[in-house]
């Protein structure tokens, strides 16, 4: 009872559900998430717009992109992430 009243006073909180197609979806979003055969996403879908997770030989995600470009990369010291670059390609390069 708890509960069912704490989501009429938060409306921001999101239902999940597990599929056949072994896919995660928010019920208000329809997010698919595609993983490979290691387990480790590869694609998010949030209404039709995909992003690619790009790996390094470790696993370690080393950057995100969209159809329009790359969104934001992953830097990474000792096997460990210190760092997030979003929109990359709008840095200018160095002279």
């Amino acid at each position: 009872m708890v509960l069912a009243s704490h989501r009429h006073l938060l409306p921001a909180c999101r239902d999940y559900g597990f599929f056949e197609d072994r896919s995660i979806r928010e019920s208000r979003t329809r997010t698919k998430y595609t993983y490979d055969g290691n387990g480790d996403r590869v694609v998010k879908d949030a209404n039709g717009s995909d992003t690619l997770y790009w790996r390094g030989p470790d696993g370690n995600i080393l950057a995100e992109s969209t159809p329009t470009g790359i969104t934001e990369e992953y830097i990474f010291f000792d096997g460990k992430r210190i760092a997030r670059v979003d929109n990359p390609t709008l840095l200018d390069p160095p002279p």
